[in-house]
């Protein structure tokens, strides 16, 4: 799970630097998401439970970046690629924060879907920065060719 965090955390960081087509705020705290989540391998939770408040911190910095880096890389204009227009960031924004929300109540109700709700929000947050990757690669495919928005 260390290695695994670590890695996934580093290819935030990665990510970040490379995903020049979004706004430079989006791109810091995207990379600020992923040195907590390596700063979360770093500090794992102990062994028969008690948590760890380091763990803690660095997971919740971690989590809120990560759900919130689509609202702050979000751009205008014909050419943006289309995970990065401000619609589709504010709805993957909106996703990722309900999620959040979700995974939150169950840790503090003392639910038992912690687990699930967790599982599904850090999916989603590792999917999300793909996606927007993608839509890049598909944009430089097309370099000249404008946004059109289909007509109903």
């Amino acid at each position: 799970m260390t290695v695994a965090l670590a890695g996934v955390g580093a290819c935030y960081v990665l990510t970040g630097l490379a995903l020049r087509p979004a706004a430079s705020a989006g791109r810091l705290i995207l990379m600020t998401g992923g040195a907590a989540t390596v700063l979360v391998a770093v500090n794992p939770e102990p062994a028969g439970g008690g948590g760890s408040l380091p763990h803690t911190v660095w997971a919740a910095i971690g989590f809120i970046a990560l759900a919130a880096w689509p609202l702050a890389a979000r751009k205008q204009g014909p050419l943006v690629p289309a995970g990065l227009r401000p619609g589709v960031s504010v709805g993957a924004a909106g996703v990722l924060l309900g999620l959040l929300v979700w995974f939150g109540a169950e840790l503090i109700a003392g639910g038992r879907q912690v687990g699930l709700a967790e599982r599904v929000m850090a999916g989603a947050q590792a999917v999300w920065p793909l996606a927007v990757v993608l839509a890049c690669r598909l944009r430089q495919s097309r370099p000249d060719e404008p946004y059109q928005p289909r007509q109903r």
